[in-house]
């Protein structure tokens, strides 16, 4: 992921899974995080997971 900004690679912070409670039969997506540490700007990513795509 590169930065927005000053286009830069930015950092993998963080990696998990999320999900949404709102819709039947929940949806799981995998979220990801990116941090730029020169701007501190930070990224959420959330893509889906499986069959629910």
């Amino acid at each position: 992921m590169r930065c927005p900004k000053c286009d830069t690679e930015m950092v993998l912070k963080k990696k998990d899974n999320s999900f949404n409670f709102d819709v039947k039969p929940k949806k799981k997506y995998e979220r990801s995080m990116y941090w730029c540490e020169k701007d501190d700007i930070w990224i959420s990513i959330e893509t889906p997971v499986g069959e629910n795509r």
